[in-house]
């Protein structure tokens, strides 16, 4: 919206008269960063000795060593930020953070670095600017481009992303915020800007089906199964972690895409947070509004806004900025809706679809003897809309949004 200037100091002359040249690159960034961080890893006994405990049993398999020690390194490092004067830039030693189990980002980092220096397995700090929206790079100063640390594991098989600070993400993943950013690993060498792990609708997947009678109130209950991969596993997790168990059914609802879920009994496999990718499944029980009640003779109207959240977000015509729609994902949705003994689907609305630079949605409708089938299924191909392409996700939103109000008309017999 406003055009911004950004100015750096280029070099300085010191007190004693000594002149001190600014990083001119990343590269240089990346090695003068170095410089700081380098003595902060440090190797303790205690701290090889948990490595030791940590390994038995592991085996040789470096991708498997690297894999236990991020995960007990995200589980068992409380996230604490105390920083004092470079201690926003510089991590506390690794030894301290080992001992008093606790730190902020490059804390956790460095102590997993270290960890895995003893393990054989070269890593790098890596600094990034985390956020839901992609931030361009600029030289000036380390605050101005990262607010956060996380490690580049070097594995011989390839680079691996891990970020130590989150509570849920496993190994060889990273939380939306993190994915589609330019970070800087730290090294002696000085290295350049690198694309982090980029997020895609494979990974970043929902899949909801539920089987649903219809009662004359216009509710609807009956059973459901979620799976969750990627962000929404990762933020199914977070929140069974942070939550009191009494509220777990209201988090599991949430979860679902009904716009009004009322969830009662349930179970969650893999519920805990795993070393590696792994899909939380949750199954129970739901109920739902659908339609207004059903009287005899009358007609009852039931789309599928009545019934799901909105797909994708709508935006108004005159908007002046770009719109974030969050890293790349994947929903399907299926709901099978058994009506009640006279009530008919006497019409169902066409099936739609539509493909655009920045989405593909389709949505289907079936009728079958005794009830009603609901399908609807969204990939989101980018993470941000920008002004250029605007045009034609509006036109794409606006479509999706009519298709979702159109109405499917159940008869309730007659009186």
């Amino acid at each position: 919206l406003v055009e911004q200037v950004h100015v750096r100091v280029a070099s300085w002359t010191d007190g004693s008269g000594v002149v001190h040249q600014a990083p001119a690159d990343p590269q240089a960034l990346s090695r003068f960063t170095y410089g700081l961080m380098k003595d902060r890893v440090q190797v303790t006994p205690e701290i090889e000795a948990q490595v030791a405990k940590l390994l038995t049993g592991v085996g040789d398999d470096p991708r498997a060593r690297a894999r236990r020690l991020y995960a007990w390194t995200r589980d068992s490092i409380r996230y604490c930020a105390v920083e004092v004067g470079m201690g926003g830039f510089v991590p506390h030693s690794s030894a301290d953070v080992e001992k008093n189990r606790y730190g902020d980002c490059k804390d956790k980092a460095n102590l997993l670095k270290t960890m895995l220096k003893v393990a054989g397995i070269d890593s790098r700090i890596v600094t990034i600017y985390a956020d839901m929206w992609p931030e361009p790079f600029r030289l000036p100063v380390l605050a101005g481009n990262f607010n956060h640390a996380i490690l580049l594991v070097d594995l011989a098989s390839g680079p691996v992303w891990v970020d130590p600070t989150t509570r849920t993400t496993p190994f060889d993943d990273l939380p939306p915020v993190d994915e589609d950013r330019l970070a800087l690993p730290i090294s002696e060498r000085g290295d350049p800007l690198t694309p982090t792990l980029a997020s895609d609708p494979a990974r970043e997947r929902r899949v909801s089906d539920a089987q649903l009678t219809l009662g004359a109130d216009g509710t609807a209950q009956g059973t459901f199964t979620l799976e969750v991969n990627g962000q929404f596993a990762d933020g199914l997790r977070e929140r069974l972690l942070s939550e009191p168990e009494a509220r777990h059914a209201e988090v599991v609802g949430e979860m679902l895409p009904f716009d009004d879920a009322r969830v009662a009994r349930f179970t969650i496999e893999n519920a805990t947070p795993p070393e590696e990718v792994t899909p939380a499944i949750a199954r129970g029980d739901v109920l739902t509004r659908v339609t207004a009640p059903l009287r005899p003779g009358s007609d009852a109207l039931f789309s599928a806004r009545s019934l799901w959240r909105s797909a994708v977000p709508l935006v108004t015509r005159d908007r002046k900025t770009p719109v974030v729609l969050g890293p790349r994902r994947s929903t399907v949705e299926s709901v099978a809706v058994k009506l009640p003994p006279g009530v008919t689907a006497a019409r169902t609305p066409p099936p739609f679809e539509i493909e655009a630079p920045q989405l593909r949605y389709t949505l289907s409708w079936t009728s079958v003897d005794g009830g009603v089938g609901v399908a609807r299924e969204l990939t989101l191909k980018v993470r941000v809309v920008s002004m250029d392409q605007m045009p034609a996700y509006l036109d794409a939103s606006e479509r999706i949004a009519a298709a979702e109000e159109q109405k499917a008309v159940l008869h309730g017999g007659d009186r």
